[in-house]
């Protein structure tokens, strides 16, 4: 895969299945579509970095509507078509880096773009090339989206706490996210968007409830745990930790979260722009 900058390997099997699953969840947690956006017969979609095409195949399904979809991982592409053909649904999916611009897709062709969760792939040295070029393919009125979480809330998960602090911190080293401190990129995205002269912004705050005794704790448990798993090679790499101590605070982690009595708040939101007709 030419220059993937997403800090999982994407190669892996275990990934897959893991973005199924969080495709899912998050499917059903956030929003179908932005407020901004109202959705017509002729109307056009664009997922970027798509994954498994979860959320493509869902819009084009529930809408009636053409969707496409581009990443990185010809393993996701694979998939997210399979899916597509087995729905009967009128969703496209392309192999592409999305961070390799200009993309091989004309002007004005989207009515709206959805990126979701990108902080782990996209630098943000990266972010206004990446906005310019989403402004390029992106129709007069079309509408913008980006969901990403900020941090979880867990006073009496000390592991818990401290893993998120070493992936926060291996993310800033790595030039993925601003600070070390939480993932939040949409203050940013909104000054870049605002500059370019994108109207009409609009925030959609999430909170999940993540006590062991509501009916998502669990998926997202086992997500949270996988992904932390996966995560050991980047974490190794930025030099945060050493693989001892990460582990030890992995084994710690995970027995927090597999304790009936475990309890946290996770925070995340949309930030939905309109480009100016």
């Amino acid at each position: 895969m030419e220059n993937n900058t997403y800090f999982i390997d994407l190669q892996k099997k275990e990934e897959l299945a893991r973005l199924q699953i969080q495709d899912n969840l998050f499917n059903e947690i956030f929003r179908p579509l932005p407020k901004l956006f109202v959705p017509k017969t002729d109307s056009f979609i664009l997922d970027l970095a798509c994954g498994p095409g979860g959320w493509a195949n869902m819009i084009a399904q529930m809408y009636g509507i053409p969707t496409m979809g581009i990443d990185i991982s010809e393993q996701m592409i694979r998939y997210a078509r399979a899916q597509a053909e087995a729905r009967q649904v009128s969703a496209r999916f392309m192999v592409a880096n999305i961070l390799k611009i200009p993309w091989d897709l004309p002007d004005q062709q989207f009515d709206l773009i959805n990126l979701r969760f990108i902080a782990g792939l996209v630098p943000i040295a990266a972010y206004e090339n990446l906005l310019e070029e989403c402004n390029r393919v992106l129709q007069p009125g079309g509408v913008i989206c980006n969901t990403e979480a900020c941090f979880m809330s867990s006073p009496r998960a000390p592991y818990n706490q401290r893993l998120s602090t070493i992936t926060y911190e291996a993310m800033a080293r790595a030039g993925l996210i601003y600070s070390k401190y939480d993932m939040a990129s949409n203050p940013i995205f909104a000054e870049i968007l605002k500059k370019m002269g994108f109207e009409e912004q609009e925030l959609t705050p999430y909170i999940i409830d993540l006590a062991a005794d509501t009916d998502i704790y669990q998926p997202m448990r086992d997500n949270f745990k996988m992904s932390s798993y996966l995560l050991r090679p980047f974490i190794e790499q930025t030099g945060v930790c050493s693989l001892q101590e990460y582990d030890e605070i992995y084994e710690g982690f995970c027995r927090e979260m597999s304790s009936p009595d475990f309890r946290a708040h996770w925070f995340l939101y949309s930030l939905s722009a309109r480009k100016s007709s």
